[in-house]
């Protein structure tokens, strides 16, 4: 047996015993001890030649005595692994921790749901509030329509404006071309020799006094003053026939058909061309 230790305790440190073919002479091949003996020493010949030529002794040493592992059960793999990862498995958890933590304000920042009640009375204030909102439009419509309607008025009232001064100019430029044509008559006579010329001057004033009375309701200042002025010369013509002064009669009746020109032509808006032929 001491051979047999002495054989292990040098595979332990990695030494080996010369490699001999036989053992020794003086060994019983007889004795039964002694063939074992010989088995276990060729065997550990072998084993140990084996072990030089793969691998340093030194881990054949450790390989060999090596006790056999158990195996090891999942639950303590998980840990190994987690262990062996540097702790990952415990920062995995630590890093879902802050994610929980941070879910936690908002679910109870969240409302929680209305109850009936709660609804029913967020319907009434919509109601309300589209009550209020149709109020405030059909005010609004309401004073468009009113501003619409006096806006028509006064285009209404512009155009019948409109068509009354039209019509007083159209019916001066009527009364203007008769009181010219009576003046026209009036030179006529004097210029035979005939002073009876009242009558028909006394047509032409008339025809201007209700065209200077048009000129003022159109507020045509300046045709107003222009067939003022007319009339007053018409006035002197007459003077002067009365007074058989011909020359300053038809003088005032030239001045007169100047004046009723001027006005004429602001009737138009446009000047005359010709003294007694507006």
């Amino acid at each position: 047996m001491k051979p047999l230790l002495a054989l292990s305790f040098g595979l332990l440190l990695g030494q080996t015993p010369p490699s001999t073919s036989s053992l020794p002479t003086d060994a019983d091949v007889q004795d039964s001890a002694a063939i074992e003996f010989r088995d276990a020493w060729e065997e550990a010949l072998e084993d140990a030649s084996a072990a030089d030529t793969a691998q340093p002794a030194e881990g054949t040493a450790a390989a060999t005595l090596a006790p056999p592992q158990d195996p090891v059960p999942e639950s303590a793999q998980g840990l190994s692994s987690n262990a062996g990862t540097g702790g990952g498995g415990l920062a995995a958890s630590s890093e879902d921790a802050p994610a929980q933590t941070a879910s936690a304000p908002e679910a109870a920042s969240a409302q929680p749901p209305l109850n009936l009640q709660q609804m029913g009375e967020e319907v009434q204030r919509l109601r309300a509030q589209v009550q209020t909102l149709q109020g405030q439009l059909e005010t609004q419509q309401q004073e468009s329509a009113t501003v619409a309607q006096g806006f028509d008025q006064t285009l209404s009232g512009m155009r019948e404006r409109a068509q009354e001064l039209e019509q007083l100019r159209t019916q001066n430029l009527a009364l203007m071309q008769d009181a010219s044509t009576w003046l026209a008559a009036a030179d006529q006579a004097l210029d035979t020799g005939e002073l009876d010329v009242d009558n028909v001057l006394a047509e032409a004033d008339a025809r201007l006094a209700e065209a200077l009375q048009n000129a003022s309701s159109a507020g045509r200042g300046n045709a107003a003053a222009q067939v003022q002025s007319a009339r007053g010369f018409i006035a002197q013509a007459l003077d002067a026939a009365g007074r058989r002064d011909v020359y300053y009669a038809r003088w005032a009746l030239l001045y007169a058909a100047d004046r009723l020109r001027a006005a004429h032509g602001d009737t138009l808006d446009q000047e005359g061309t010709s003294a007694l032929t507006p």
